[in-house]
C-alpha cells in the first residue's frame, strides 16, 4: 500500500471545515476499523497543547496502559507513530492554530489517515496535501436552506432565500444559523422573516443559535491579528473597495511603509504588504481570488469589521499612520476615515 500524506483542509471562518472532516470520517469508517480519534486544537485549546501531550492522550484513548506510555517526549511520539503504522486509524486534528501543535504528529502511513482542519494553510508543514474549501455555490446554498426550513416553504418564497444566501455570502455556517432561526418560526411568512433578519444590516449580529455564534468566531480570528493587520482589514471595510495589493491596500496602508517622524519613537520595521494580506487570509477573514493581487472580503466579515471600525473611529490617529507631507500615500486621491492602531491582543 502507498502511504497517504496527511490532508490539511483550510478555508475562511464558517466555511464548513470541521463538517467536511466529520463527513470524511463517516465515509472512511469501514476502511479504518481500528478507531477514529478526534483532537480539538481550536480557540478553547488556545495553542497550549503540545505534541507529546497530545500523543499521550491519543495513546490512552487507544487503550494503551499509562505505564506503557514513555515519559520521554520523543519516545512517546515514536510510539504514537508506530501505532499508526500498525493499525488502521483515522486521526482528526480540528481547528489547528499553529504548525507546532501537529508537526510531530503528522506522518504518511499505508494504513492510517490523518486529517487536519485550520483557517490557515499551515504553510510551515511539509509532506501534506492541502484542500482549500470554498463557500457554497448558490444552488448549494438553496439546497442547504431547503433542508433546514423545508423545501415547500422555500419554494413559496424563493427570492427571499436568494437574498439571504447573498447576504450570507453563501457561507455554510451563516446559512445554517439563519436557517435555524427561520425554522424556529414556522408560522411566519418567509419573506417577512428574512426581511427582519436583513433589516438595518443586522444579520451578522443575529447569527447566533444556542451557544453557536458566527460573530464570536470572527472576534476570535480578529483578536489574533496584529494591530496593523486589523487596521488594514478595517480600511478595506470602510472604503467598500475590493482588497488588492496594488489598489486600495497601498493607498490605505502606504503610511505603514513610511519611516517614523523625527519626533516620534522609532516603530517596529514595517510589515510587507503581502505578508499582512496573507496573515489576514490565514485568519479566515479574507479570501484569495483567481486574480493575482486581488482578494475578496466576505459580506459578513465586512459588516463585522465595520463595527470594529466604528468603535475605533473616535480614538486619535497615531503619527505613524498619518502620511507625511513629503511622502504622500501612493494613490491617495481620496481621504480615508481616521482609524487608529490598536494595542496587541
Amino acid at each position: 500500500m502507498v502511504p497517504a500524506p496527511p490532508l490539511v483542509i483550510h478555508g475562511q471562518t464558517g466555511v464548513g471545515k470541521s463538517a467536511l472532516a466529520l463527513r470524511l470520517a463517516h465515509e472512511l469508517a469501514a476502511d479504518l476499523p481500528d478507531g477514529q480519534l478526534y483532537v480539538c486544537l481550536g480557540a478553547a485549546a488556545d495553542g497550549r497543547k503540545d505534541a507529546p501531550g497530545i500523543a499521550g492522550g491519543l495513546l490512552r484513548s487507544l487503550g494503551i496502559a499509562p505505564e506503557l506510555i514513555p515519559d520521554d517526549p520523543a519516545q512517546r511520539i515514536g510510539l504514537y507513530r508506530s501505532v499508526l503504522y500498525e493499525r488502521r486509524l483515522l486521526v482528526v486534528f480540528d481547528g489547528t492554530l499553529q504548525e507546532r501543535q501537529v508537526r510531530e504528529l503528522l506522518v504518511a502511513t499505508p494504513r492510517s489517515r490523518i486529517v487536519v482542519t485550520a483557517r490557515s494553510r499551515l504553510l510551515g508543514l511539509d509532506g501534506v496535501r492541502r484542500l482549500a474549501l470554498p463557500v457554497l455555490g448558490r444552488d448549494e446554498s438553496m439546497d442547504l436552506l431547503a433542508g433546514i426550513i423545508g423545501a415547500e416553504r422555500l419554494a413559496g418564497a424563493p427570492r427571499a432565500g436568494l437574498l439571504l444566501a447573498e447576504a450570507c455570502g453563501d457561507l455554510p455556517l451563516a446559512l445554517t444559523l439563519a436557517g435555524r432561526r427561520l425554522a424556529a418560526r414556522p408560522e411566519a411568512f418567509l419573506a417577512e422573516a428574512v426581511a427582519e433578519l436583513l433589516a438595518a444590516d443586522g444579520l451578522s449580529g443575529r447569527l447566533r443559535v444556542g451557544d453557536e455564534s458566527l460573530t464570536e468566531r470572527y472576534e476570535d480570528a480578529y483578536r489574533r491579528l496584529t494591530p496593523r493587520a486589523r487596521l488594514v482589514l478595517r480600511r478595506f471595510a470602510v472604503t467598500g473597495a475590493g482588497p488588492s495589493v496594488d489598489g486600495v491596500f497601498r493607498a490605505s496602508a502606504g503610511a505603514l511603509a513610511h519611516p517614523p517622524e523625527p519626533s516620534q519613537t522609532p516603530q517596529e520595521p514595517p510589515e510587507q504588504v503581502e505578508d499582512v494580506l496573507e496573515a489576514v487570509v490565514d485568519s479566515g477573514l479574507l479570501e484569495r481570488t483567481d486574480v493575482p493581487g486581488q482578494y475578496g472580503l466576505p459580506p459578513l466579515v465586512r459588516r463585522f469589521t465595520l463595527a470594529q471600525a466604528a468603535s475605533a473611529a473616535d480614538a486619535p490617529e497615531p503619527a505613524w499612520h498619518r502620511p507625511r507631507a513629503d511622502h504622500p500615500a501612493p494613490g491617495a486621491a481620496r481621504p480615508f476615515p481616521a482609524l487608529t492602531q490598536e494595542t496587541s491582543a
